[in-house]
C-alpha cells in the first residue's frame, strides 16, 4: 500500500486527487500552507511520518530553495531510505539549474513545467508525470533526462579519439520505413558527443516534420528557437537546417527518399544506407541501391547478427565489398555496443582533423 504525504501551497493541495480511486494508494496525509521549512520538518516532524512511503514536496511552499533544499532532502532520505521523494516544481522547467541539480543528486521523480504556452497541454503532461512518479519504477529515464542541461548525462570519454575538430555530414537513408535509419543517426550523434564533439540531426520531408514533433515529446526536448535539444543533440526540420560548420557532425535523415534532396548526397561526407535481411527488406534494398549507383555509401544492417547476415552475403554485397551489422540497442543514447563499429567508420575523420590542426601556419 502506498501511503503518501503531501506538503504544498494551498493552490496545490489537490494535486494527488487523481489517485482518489486507486485502491492501492491511501488517502494522503497533508500539510498545507505557504511558509514551510524543510529544515524544521526534518528536525522535528519527520519522526511522525515513518509509515509514509512517498513524500511529495511542493518546492514553492518552502523557505529553503536551490542547493539548500536539495541538501535537506539528503537528510530525509537518510532517515527514510526506502521512501520515495517526489518534487512538485511547476514553476521550473527543463534546462533550469535546480531541476538539473535534483537529477544529478539522485532525485529523479520531478513534476515540472514543459515550457508550452498551452496551459491545458502543460497540465496534462505534468499530471502524466505525476502518475509515473507513483508507478513502481518511478519517472522513466526518457522523462527525467530532459532536466539535464545540454543533456550531457554521460561524462565525455577522454581517450585518443576526439571529434572536437571534425566538421562532417552524414546522409542516412532507409531502404524502407521503420528500418532503423533514424536510430542509426541518433546513435551516431550520441557517439560523437561522448567523444568530445557536437551534433545536429536534421529531418526531411513531411514524415520528417511529423517525426520531429514525436521525438520532441518522447525525448522531452528543450525548445531553442529554430529546433529543440535533447541529450546534447540539437534537432531540426529541413527548413531550419543549420550551417554545416556549426557542428562537428550533422546528420541528414532523408527517410526513404534519395530523390528530390538537392545536392545533399553529393555534399555529404558519407552516405549510410540502412537495411535488413527479411525478404521484403532485401528487395527494397536492391531498388534503393540502383538509385545510389555512382555514390560511395556504407550499408548498415540494423538489429541483426553477423551469423544471420552471412546467409545473405551474396545479396548484401552485390554492390559493395562489405557491410556493417548494427546490434540491437535498447536505448537511443549511451549505446556503447555500437562504439567499435563507429570508431572503424569515422575515426579517420578525427585523425585527419587532428593532423590538419597540428599543421604549422604558413
Amino acid at each position: 500500500m502506498i501511503n503518501p504525504l503531501l506538503i504544498a501551497r494551498k493552490e496545490n493541495a489537490d494535486i494527488l486527487k487523481i489517485f482518489s480511486d486507486e485502491p492501492n494508494i491511501a488517502t494522503p496525509r497533508k500539510q498545507i500552507g505557504n511558509e514551510w521549512s524543510l529544515k524544521t520538518f526534518l528536525q522535528s516532524d519527520l519522526k511522525n511520518f515513518k509509515l509514509q512511503t512517498h513524500f511529495v514536496f511542493d518546492i514553492s511552499a518552502f523557505e529553503e530553495q536551490g542547493d539548500e533544499f536539495i541538501s535537506l532532502l539528503e537528510g530525509i532520505q537518510y532517515q527514510n531510505e526506502n521512501a520515495r521523494i517526489i518534487i512538485f516544481a511547476s514553476e521550473f522547467k527543463a534546462g533550469d539549474e535546480f531541476t538539473e541539480n535534483l537529477v544529478k543528486n539522485g532525485y529523479k521523480n520531478i513534476i515540472a513545467g514543459y515550457g508550452t504556452t498551452n496551459e491545458l497541454k502543460n497540465s496534462e503532461l505534468m499530471l502524466d508525470d505525476l502518475r509515473d512518479c507513483f508507478s513502481p519504477k518511478g519517472l522513466p529515464p526518457k522523462k527525467y533526462n530532459r532536466f539535464i542541461k545540454h543533456a550531457m548525462l554521460e561524462t565525455v570519454i577522454e581517450d585518443a579519439i576526439s571529434y572536437k575538430d571534425c566538421r562532417i555530414s552524414v546522409a542516412v537513408v532507409g531502404t524502407m520505413s521503420r528500418i532503423g535509419a533514424t536510430t542509426y543517426g541518433i546513435h551516431l550523434c550520441d557517439y560523437f558527443i561522448r567523444h568530445g564533439g557536437s551534433a545536429a540531426f536534421v529531418m526531411f520531408g513531411d514524415s520528417g516534420a511529423l517525426q520531429y514533433k514525436m521525438l520532441s515529446m518522447y525525448l522531452g526536448g528543450v525548445e531553442m528557437g529554430s529546433g529543440f535539444s535533447a541529450r546534447g543533440v540539437d534537432f531540426y526540420i529541413e527548413s531550419e537546417m543549420p550551417a554545416r560548420d556549426k557542428y562537428n557532425l550533422v546528420i541528414y535523415d532523408l527517410g526513404c527518399n534519395v530523390e528530390d534532396v538537392g545536392n545533399l548526397l553529393e555534399s555529404a561526407n558519407q552516405i549510410t544506407l540502412c537495411g535488413g535481411v527479411s525478404w521484403n527488406e532485401l528487395g527494397r534494398q536492391t531498388e534503393v541501391e540502383k538509385k545510389l549507383i555512382g555514390y560511395n555509401y556504407t550499408l548498415a544492417i540494423n538489429y541483426s547478427y553477423e551469423q544471420i547476415c552471412r546467409n545473405y552475403d551474396e545479396l548484401l554485397k552485390h554492390n559493395l565489398k562489405s557491410y556493417v551489422v548494427m546490434p540491437f540497442s535498447p536505448s537511443l543514447f549511451n549505446a556503447p555496443e555500437n562504439d567499435k563499429i563507429f570508431e572503424n567508420l569515422y575515426s579517420g575523420f578525427a585523425e585527419n582533423a587532428l593532423e590538419e590542426s597540428n599543421q604549422p601556419n604558413t
